[in-house]
Order: structure tokens, then sequence, then C-alpha cells
């Protein structure tokens, strides 16, 4: 297994609100590896590190990821993708 460690570029996390007092947001960003070629179909899960819920998707052709409806509160993501070692962030405040 490559020691190679995933870059998240352009972790975005923008705010936004729905009817009824809900808020909710947007997380999303681009999978590289660390010579800036994107990773397709690598597998981003982000997880509430309050309530332990957790959602996964896989990035599409140009190494893009995008979670929407995020509800507001503290995150981990993680990125995986075969022969690449395991990407993980914590703390990641979404509101």
């Amino acid at each position: 297994m490559l020691n190679l460690r995933f870059f998240l570029m352009g972790l975005l996390v923008c705010a936004g609100s729905l009817s009824a007092q809900v808020e909710t947001a947007e997380v999303l960003g681009t999978v590289k590896d660390v010579s800036g070629g994107v990773l397709n179909k690598a597998v981003v899960t982000l997880a509430n590190e309050e309530t332990g819920i957790q959602v996964k998707s896989a990035t599409d052709d140009n190494g893009n990821y995008d979670f929407l409806s995020v509800k507001v509160g503290r995150y981990k993501l993680t990125v995986e993708a075969p022969g690449f070692a395991v990407y993980t962030a914590t703390g990641i405040s979404v509101d």
C-alpha cells in the first residue's frame, strides 16, 4: 500500500437554511493525491461526531464529492481508496 496521503482540496462548508427553522448546510470538496491528481471512485464518509450518524458517497470522475442537507454540528470526514492510506479529518464544523 502506498504511503501517500489524501489532500482534500476546496473543502467548503456552505451554510443555508430550509423552512421551519431547520438549519442545514452543504459539505463538498475534491479529493487529490499528493501529486495533485484527482481520485475518482474514492469512498468519502461524513460522520457526525456527536450522534455517530454517517453518510457515504463516492467521488465522481473529477474527484468531487458533495453532501447535501447536512445538519449543523461537528463532523469527521474519512476518505478511502485502494492503494492509498486512509485519510481522516476531525473537528469539521458545519454551521
